[in-house]
């Protein structure tokens, strides 16, 4: 009787600190994909990488999901396939990429119409010789809208942060509309342009100045940029706004920025 109480006794104790290792397991792994500004301030992580994991409900969960989902994009060059399961609100749920190197989770919110499927590229981000894994991911599309957004991954499935573009834009471009006119700053450069030249003056001046309702990530020779439009309202794009991004301390960060104006605004503007 003491045997099989004391048998008891320690099957349960070894159970349990399965239990606590495992949870310890999982929760090392998380942090350590996490990455931190430089004043150690948590910054976006993309992905947990599924097949560097230990233990294998992981591996299941994927699977599980895998049953449900479909494939939503192929890049046969790259052998890689993005899977994904639709919702009623027109996005898919559960994503997952699959490449030769890694299968993972894939985070961010991508539309289900065909027109805008994601978009896979394979190039050296970081300078190490080796490709990154790009996706570009389709949020949303309308009437003077266009949204994307950006997921990198190395070939072990770790992701790279990428700063928001955003970010930088509001940092260095301004406007404010005053008195007729269209005041804006871009790199302490300083324009203006009459409000008069605009499409329905009087409701694209409530509207106010907006970058970023297009803003669309690419690859072009080799390194990602992000294109954003400038507009008043939503019939007077004034031009277009890219920023290119380079690799340092760990994060794809917004560097150079360049702005192109359309006419009629371009002969328009006046620089003071």
């Amino acid at each position: 009787m003491n045997i099989k109480k004391n048998a008891t006794k320690w099957l349960m104790i070894t159970i349990i600190l399965c239990a606590l290792s495992l949870e310890t397991v999982s929760a090392a792994k998380f942090h350590s994909n996490q990455q931190v500004t430089e004043n150690g301030e948590p910054l976006m992580v993309n992905t947990v990488n599924i097949e560097q994991l230990d233990f294998p409900i992981a591996q299941s969960n994927l699977f599980n999901i895998m049953e449900d989902a479909k494939v939503i994009a192929s890049e046969p060059a790259l052998h890689i396939t993005i899977r994904g399961k639709e919702k009623s609100d027109g996005t898919y749920e559960n994503m997952s990429i699959h490449t030769p190197t890694f299968n993972c989770m894939l985070d961010g919110v991508q539309v289900v119409n065909p027109e805008y499927p994601p978009q896979v590229y394979s190039t050296d981000l970081d300078g190490d010789g080796q490709p990154e894994v790009v996706v570009i991911l389709t949020n949303g599309y309308g009437t003077g809208i266009y949204k994307t957004e950006v997921k990198v991954y190395r070939q072990d499935g770790t992701s790279i942060a990428v700063e928001d573009g955003q970010h930088a834009w509001n940092k260095y471009f301004q406007a404010e509309i005053n008195a007729g006119q269209i005041e804006l700053q871009w790199n302490q450069n300083q324009m203006t342009l009459p409000t008069s030249i605009l499409q329905d003056p009087v409701a694209s001046v409530e509207s106010g100045v907006e970058v970023g309702a297009v803003r669309q990530y690419k690859i072009e020779n080799g390194h990602l940029v992000v294109a954003a439009s400038v507009q008043v309202g939503m019939m007077n794009v004034l031009g277009e706004l890219t920023t290119t991004y380079e690799y340092q301390q760990g994060i794809l960060q917004a560097k150079s920025s360049n702005i192109v104006w359309d006419e009629p605004y371009r002969s328009a503007i006046q620089k003071n």
